[in-house]
Protein backbone atom coordinates (compact mmCIF):
# COMPACT_ATOMS: atom_id res chain seq x y z
CA UNK A 1 0.00 0.00 0.00
CA UNK A 2 1.59 2.99 -0.98
CA UNK A 3 0.71 6.24 0.26
CA UNK A 4 1.80 10.03 1.51
CA UNK A 5 0.88 11.79 4.84
CA UNK A 6 2.57 15.20 4.07
CA UNK A 7 1.83 16.91 0.88
CA UNK A 8 1.00 20.92 0.40
CA UNK A 9 -0.46 21.79 -2.78
CA UNK A 10 -2.79 24.97 -3.49
CA UNK A 11 -3.49 27.71 -0.56
CA UNK A 12 -0.17 28.70 -0.15
CA UNK A 13 3.00 30.43 -1.99
CA UNK A 14 5.16 27.36 -1.72
CA UNK A 15 2.92 25.03 -3.49
CA UNK A 16 3.57 24.29 -6.71
CA UNK A 17 0.37 22.29 -8.18
CA UNK A 18 -3.24 22.38 -7.33
CA UNK A 19 -5.22 20.00 -4.66
CA UNK A 20 -7.04 18.80 -8.00
CA UNK A 21 -3.71 18.18 -9.42
CA UNK A 22 -2.25 16.55 -6.94
CA UNK A 23 -4.76 14.34 -6.21
CA UNK A 24 -4.73 13.60 -9.89
CA UNK A 25 -0.71 12.76 -9.58
CA UNK A 26 -1.25 10.42 -7.06
CA UNK A 27 -3.84 8.33 -8.73
CA UNK A 28 -1.37 8.20 -11.53
CA UNK A 29 1.21 7.24 -9.31
CA UNK A 30 -0.75 4.44 -7.69
CA UNK A 31 -0.97 6.16 -4.35
CA UNK A 32 -4.03 4.24 -2.60
CA UNK A 33 -4.22 7.15 0.22
CA UNK A 34 -3.00 10.73 0.41
CA UNK A 35 -3.17 13.07 3.42
CA UNK A 36 -3.04 17.19 2.42
CA UNK A 37 -1.26 19.14 4.68
CA UNK A 38 -1.28 22.26 3.69
CA UNK A 39 0.48 24.93 5.91
CA UNK A 40 -1.42 26.49 8.64
CA UNK A 41 0.59 29.46 10.68
CA UNK A 42 -1.36 31.55 13.18
CA UNK A 43 1.24 34.42 13.11
CA UNK A 44 0.53 34.83 8.85
CA UNK A 45 -2.85 35.04 9.33
CA UNK A 46 -2.67 38.86 8.94
CA UNK A 47 -0.29 38.79 5.65
CA UNK A 48 -0.96 38.81 2.58
CA UNK A 49 2.05 36.75 1.60
CA UNK A 50 0.36 33.26 1.27
CA UNK A 51 2.65 31.72 4.04
CA UNK A 52 -0.35 29.75 5.75
CA UNK A 53 -3.86 28.66 4.41
CA UNK A 54 -6.63 31.00 6.03
CA UNK A 55 -9.12 30.20 8.74
CA UNK A 56 -12.03 31.79 6.21
CA UNK A 57 -10.54 28.98 3.95
CA UNK A 58 -10.69 25.79 6.01
CA UNK A 59 -14.16 24.51 5.12
CA UNK A 60 -13.85 25.22 1.73
CA UNK A 61 -10.18 23.21 1.95
CA UNK A 62 -12.12 20.44 3.59
CA UNK A 63 -14.92 20.00 1.06
CA UNK A 64 -12.38 20.34 -1.40
CA UNK A 65 -10.57 17.61 -0.83
CA UNK A 66 -12.81 15.01 0.56
CA UNK A 67 -14.81 15.54 -3.09
CA UNK A 68 -12.10 15.01 -5.31
CA UNK A 69 -10.81 12.16 -3.34
CA UNK A 70 -14.28 10.68 -4.30
CA UNK A 71 -14.23 12.08 -7.91
CA UNK A 72 -10.74 10.15 -8.17
CA UNK A 73 -10.96 7.15 -6.22
CA UNK A 74 -8.38 7.62 -3.82
CA UNK A 75 -8.47 7.79 -0.43
CA UNK A 76 -7.88 11.48 0.42
CA UNK A 77 -7.55 12.90 4.28
CA UNK A 78 -7.18 16.60 4.88
CA UNK A 79 -4.65 17.83 7.39
CA UNK A 80 -2.61 20.62 8.25
CA UNK A 81 0.80 20.99 9.23
CA UNK A 82 1.04 23.37 11.97
CA UNK A 83 3.06 25.74 13.26
CA UNK A 84 3.52 25.73 17.03
CA UNK A 85 3.39 29.14 18.68
CA UNK A 86 2.92 29.50 22.41
CA UNK A 87 1.45 32.69 21.92
CA UNK A 88 -1.38 31.41 19.15
CA UNK A 89 -1.58 27.99 21.45
CA UNK A 90 -5.75 29.50 21.71
CA UNK A 91 -6.35 30.53 18.32
CA UNK A 92 -4.49 26.55 16.83
CA UNK A 93 -7.11 24.81 19.60
CA UNK A 94 -10.11 26.82 18.85
CA UNK A 95 -9.76 26.00 14.34
CA UNK A 96 -8.45 22.51 15.21
CA UNK A 97 -11.70 21.82 17.40
CA UNK A 98 -14.39 23.80 14.48
CA UNK A 99 -13.44 21.61 11.65
CA UNK A 100 -13.21 17.91 10.75
CA UNK A 101 -9.40 17.37 10.15
CA UNK A 102 -8.21 13.68 9.39
CA UNK A 103 -4.66 14.42 10.83
CA UNK A 104 -2.70 17.25 12.03
CA UNK A 105 0.91 17.51 12.10
CA UNK A 106 2.74 19.99 14.19
CA UNK A 107 5.87 21.41 12.92
CA UNK A 108 8.29 24.37 13.80
CA UNK A 109 10.16 26.04 11.73
CA UNK A 110 10.76 29.72 13.30
CA UNK A 111 13.97 30.15 15.80
CA UNK A 112 14.12 33.99 17.11
CA UNK A 113 12.02 34.92 14.29
CA UNK A 114 14.06 32.78 11.55
CA UNK A 115 12.77 30.28 9.46
CA UNK A 116 15.60 27.43 9.50
CA UNK A 117 14.05 25.87 5.89
CA UNK A 118 14.79 29.27 4.55
CA UNK A 119 18.68 30.38 3.19
CA UNK A 120 18.11 33.43 5.38
CA UNK A 121 18.60 31.78 8.26
CA UNK A 122 22.15 31.62 7.10
CA UNK A 123 22.34 35.26 8.76
CA UNK A 124 21.17 34.02 11.96
CA UNK A 125 23.46 31.28 12.13
CA UNK A 126 26.49 33.78 11.58
CA UNK A 127 25.49 35.28 15.38
CA UNK A 128 25.72 31.61 16.73
CA UNK A 129 27.33 29.03 17.64
CA UNK A 130 25.74 25.83 16.18
CA UNK A 131 25.25 24.00 19.53
CA UNK A 132 22.89 27.25 20.59
CA UNK A 133 20.53 26.62 16.97
CA UNK A 134 20.62 23.41 17.46
CA UNK A 135 19.06 23.83 21.38
CA UNK A 136 17.05 26.75 20.75
CA UNK A 137 15.11 24.46 17.45
CA UNK A 138 14.62 21.52 19.73
CA UNK A 139 13.54 23.07 22.88
CA UNK A 140 10.70 24.80 20.98
CA UNK A 141 10.17 21.44 19.25
CA UNK A 142 9.56 20.09 22.65
CA UNK A 143 7.10 22.31 24.06
CA UNK A 144 5.03 22.16 21.05
CA UNK A 145 5.17 18.16 21.70
CA UNK A 146 4.55 18.42 24.73
CA UNK A 147 0.99 20.43 23.39
CA UNK A 148 -1.08 17.83 23.15
CA UNK A 149 -2.73 19.43 19.98
CA UNK A 150 -0.80 17.07 17.57
CA UNK A 151 -1.22 13.95 16.13
CA UNK A 152 2.74 13.58 14.94
CA UNK A 153 5.43 15.98 14.55
CA UNK A 154 6.87 16.80 11.53
CA UNK A 155 10.47 16.55 10.58
CA UNK A 156 12.26 16.15 13.58
CA UNK A 157 15.45 17.60 12.66
CA UNK A 158 14.90 19.32 9.83
CA UNK A 159 16.79 22.47 11.37
CA UNK A 160 19.96 20.38 9.25
CA UNK A 161 18.70 21.35 6.10
CA UNK A 162 20.61 24.61 6.08
CA UNK A 163 22.93 24.11 9.49
CA UNK A 164 25.01 21.62 7.31
CA UNK A 165 25.94 23.26 4.85
CA UNK A 166 26.89 26.41 7.28
CA UNK A 167 28.70 24.93 9.77
CA UNK A 168 29.59 21.39 7.66
CA UNK A 169 28.86 18.33 8.44
CA UNK A 170 28.13 17.02 12.75
CA UNK A 171 27.50 13.67 13.74
CA UNK A 172 23.74 13.11 15.97
CA UNK A 173 25.77 13.21 19.03
CA UNK A 174 26.09 16.68 18.92
CA UNK A 175 21.98 17.43 19.22
CA UNK A 176 21.29 14.16 20.88
CA UNK A 177 20.61 15.70 24.25
CA UNK A 178 18.19 18.28 22.72
CA UNK A 179 16.52 15.46 20.83
CA UNK A 180 16.40 13.48 23.89
CA UNK A 181 13.43 15.73 25.22
CA UNK A 182 11.59 16.17 21.96
CA UNK A 183 11.47 12.40 22.37
CA UNK A 184 10.36 12.57 25.83
CA UNK A 185 7.49 14.99 25.50
CA UNK A 186 6.12 13.41 22.01
CA UNK A 187 6.39 9.73 23.90
CA UNK A 188 4.53 11.55 27.51
CA UNK A 189 1.52 13.59 25.11
CA UNK A 190 0.36 9.82 23.38
CA UNK A 191 2.14 11.52 20.01
CA UNK A 192 3.77 10.45 17.51
CA UNK A 193 6.56 11.33 14.54
CA UNK A 194 6.78 10.97 10.55
CA UNK A 195 9.85 9.71 8.49
CA UNK A 196 10.20 12.57 6.06
CA UNK A 197 11.82 11.88 2.80
CA UNK A 198 12.72 15.52 1.52
CA UNK A 199 16.20 15.46 3.48
CA UNK A 200 17.13 13.01 -0.15
CA UNK A 201 15.72 16.15 -2.41
CA UNK A 202 18.02 19.22 0.29
CA UNK A 203 21.33 17.03 -0.51
CA UNK A 204 21.25 15.40 3.23
CA UNK A 205 20.78 11.79 1.46
CA UNK A 206 18.72 10.94 4.54
CA UNK A 207 15.52 11.55 6.15
CA UNK A 208 14.09 13.39 8.76
CA UNK A 209 14.88 12.12 11.27
CA UNK A 210 18.15 10.88 11.18
CA UNK A 211 18.57 6.62 12.26
CA UNK A 212 19.64 7.29 15.24
CA UNK A 213 16.93 9.63 15.91
CA UNK A 214 14.05 7.68 14.44
CA UNK A 215 15.77 4.55 16.13
CA UNK A 216 15.48 6.66 19.69
CA UNK A 217 11.94 7.35 18.90
CA UNK A 218 11.21 3.47 18.58
CA UNK A 219 13.08 2.50 21.60
CA UNK A 220 10.98 5.28 23.47
CA UNK A 221 7.86 3.36 22.67
CA UNK A 222 6.32 5.90 20.51
CA UNK A 223 3.98 3.63 18.33
CA UNK A 224 2.51 6.05 15.46
CA UNK A 225 4.71 6.82 12.46
CA UNK A 226 3.81 8.03 9.34
CA UNK A 227 5.70 8.78 6.11
CA UNK A 228 5.60 11.56 3.84
CA UNK A 229 7.35 13.06 1.03
CA UNK A 230 6.86 16.73 1.86
CA UNK A 231 6.00 17.45 -1.89
CA UNK A 232 5.36 20.62 -2.98
CA UNK A 233 4.56 19.47 -6.31
CA UNK A 234 2.88 16.24 -8.21
CA UNK A 235 6.33 14.55 -9.09
CA UNK A 236 7.62 14.16 -5.61
CA UNK A 237 4.61 12.11 -4.13
CA UNK A 238 5.57 8.91 -2.42
CA UNK A 239 8.93 10.00 -3.04
CA UNK A 240 11.64 6.55 -1.98
CA UNK A 241 8.35 5.34 0.02
CA UNK A 242 10.23 1.77 -0.06
CA UNK A 243 13.40 3.08 1.41
CA UNK A 244 11.31 4.81 4.26
CA UNK A 245 9.87 1.77 5.15
CA UNK A 246 13.00 0.18 5.22
CA UNK A 247 14.54 2.45 7.30
CA UNK A 248 11.56 2.45 9.68
CA UNK A 249 11.74 -1.32 10.17
CA UNK A 250 15.18 -1.16 10.69
CA UNK A 251 14.88 1.52 13.38
CA UNK A 252 12.57 -0.87 15.05
CA UNK A 253 8.88 0.29 14.04
CA UNK A 254 6.87 -2.72 12.99
CA UNK A 255 4.10 -0.10 12.03
CA UNK A 256 2.94 2.61 9.66
CA UNK A 257 0.07 4.62 10.87
CA UNK A 258 -2.94 6.61 8.82
CA UNK A 259 -5.43 8.53 10.02
CA UNK A 260 -9.30 9.09 9.19
CA UNK A 261 -11.00 11.97 11.63
CA UNK A 262 -8.03 11.79 14.17
CA UNK A 263 -8.68 8.19 14.79
CA UNK A 264 -5.42 6.46 14.19
CA UNK A 265 -5.05 2.95 11.98
CA UNK A 266 -1.70 0.41 12.12
CA UNK A 267 -0.48 -0.89 9.25
CA UNK A 268 1.84 -3.42 9.43
CA UNK A 269 5.32 -2.83 7.38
Amino acid sequence: MMLDYHTHAGYTWDAMVTVEDCLAAAKARGLEEICLTNHFEPTHFGSSEKYSIMPRELGEYLDLVRDLGERFGIEARVGLEVEWDKEYEPDIKRYLSEYDFDFVLGSTHGIEDHHVTEKTVLEFFKTRPLTDVLKLYFDKLALAAGSGLFDAMSHLDVVRKFAVSYYGPFDFELYRPFAKKVVAAIADSGAGIEINSSGFRHGLNDFYPCPELLAMCADAGIDVLTVGSDSHSGEHLAYKFDEALAAAKEAGFKKITTFKRRNKRFINI
